[in-house]
């Protein structure tokens, strides 16, 4: 994987035939456009790995229901975290069956909109769990192994100092009161952090994680019919980031796997599926005192406000190098900047943000009354298709009463 691999060889202006510079024309800017192939080869890249495993997308990377939909034509499932995620999956044809729910802080409401549904729920805490205590046949419970692993501290979610899942000895006790109360179908499951990109230090992770499971089996007296490993794999998001290595990864997971007595792997990835197979395109308002101003904001794209998260930035047409500066968007916020550019650009210019398929979207708001932009993707066969309009004024008031 590379950042560059979304577009057609060498060209980086466009994808499957199809001119970015057309794309903005006929739907403006700020678009987000997606390759439909290069979702389809990283979702087969990652199935040949791991082709024992279930794989349940990751809806809260991207919840577009075109994406849902495109991959559980592939095979995929998907994990969601809200009732709303869950309601867009089954709207993309997602089987309830394929639909795992991994909340936390869930309300019984929550948790009863996923039970009425036959969803499989991985309970965040035994807290959680009380409030369906004896209602279900099938219980999974999220553990905190006691380390994490992510690339920023704000997306790392095991260890010390998080919110998310039950430490291994109150995991025992968890699931001895859960067979107690009539469950006969257990999982387990961990998610550790995100944006992992050393082969070797997720393969550390999962077999440290299948030893804690065999543990928490032994003692509870429980056999895991699914072990759950979560996702966060991660992606280069500039060309110096070294790539993950997916193929030993699944290899030598999958050989560790089979050593323990479990019934199947699964997986949650998304940006690893979607990160790298979307762009934003925008346009150059200003350019002033060392920063290019667009239409490119933090409403838009979060992630470098929120961790200082890094994406690689291009013009979309003629590339001259110059000074490197700042490039900001339309928000009232000093925290509103994207990341750097050291080529000349002026007024008019379009850039693109590149790697901006995964929590791009799907973290965006209305901040300063800033519509969120069109998303477009780009067929196989080189059409383009519209996925979600820009939304306008009315969606503004669509809610006010």
């Amino acid at each position: 994987m590379g950042v560059f691999d979304i577009f057609d060889n060498g060209s980086r202006s466009t994808i499957s035939g199809v001119s970015l510079d057309r794309i903005a024309d006929i739907y403006g800017t700020p678009v987000i456009v997606y390759s439909a192939r290069r979702i389809r080869d990283n979702f087969t890249r990652l199935k040949k790995a791991f082709p024992e495993a279930s794989i349940f997308y990751s809806v809260k990377a991207n919840d577009n229901p075109r994406i849902i939909e495109l991959l559980g034509g592939m095979g995929s499932g998907a994990d969601t975290a809200s009732p709303f995620e869950i309601s867009m999956s089954i709207f993309a044809g997602i089987d309830t069956g394929n639909i795992l729910y991994s909340p936390n802080n869930a309300s019984l409401r929550d948790l009863e909109f996923a039970y009425d549904r036959g969803i499989t729920i991985n309970f965040n805490s035994f807290t959680q769990y009380s409030k369906m205590r004896g209602k279900m046949e099938r219980i999974s419970f999220r553990i905190n192994p006691g380390f994490g692993l992510g690339e920023f501290g704000g997306i790392t979610t095991g260890g010390s100092n998080t919110k998310f899942g039950l430490d291994p000895d109150s995991a025992v006790l968890a699931y001895e009161k859960a067979r107690e109360d009539g469950s006969s179908e257990f999982g387990i499951h961990m998610m550790i952090g995100s944006n992992n990109r050393n082969h070797l230090q997720l393969y550390e992770a999962y077999s440290s994680f299948f030893k804690v499971a065999d543990r928490i089996s032994k003692e509870a007296g429980v056999k895991f019919e699914f072990v759950d490993i979560g996702g966060g794999l991660g992606i280069p998001y500039s060309s110096a980031d070294k790539d993950l290595d997916i193929a030993s990864l699944g290899s030598m997971t999958t050989d560790e796997f089979s050593r323990h007595g479990f019934g199947h792997l699964v997986l949650e990835p998304g940006r690893y599926i979607v990160g790298d197979a979307g762009i934003i395109i925008g346009t150059v308002n200003d350019v002033h005192n060392g920063f290019v101003g667009t239409d490119i904001g933090m409403n838009i794209n979060i992630r470098p406000a929120l961790y200082g998260a890094r994406h690689t930035i291009l013009p979309l047409s003629e590339r001259t190098e110059g000074e490197e500066m700042t490039v900001t968007g339309q928000i009232c916020e000093n925290t509103d900047r994207i990341g750097q550019i050291a080529y000349r650009v002026m007024e008019g210019d379009r850039l693109m943000v590149l790697c901006a398929g995964a929590y791009v979207y799907s973290m965006s708001s209305r901040y300063n009354g800033r519509p969120r932009p069109a998303e477009v993707m780009i067929m196989e066969d080189g059409t383009d298709r519209l996925i979600r309009r820009r939304e306008d004024f009315s969606d503004f008031l669509s809610a006010v009463v």
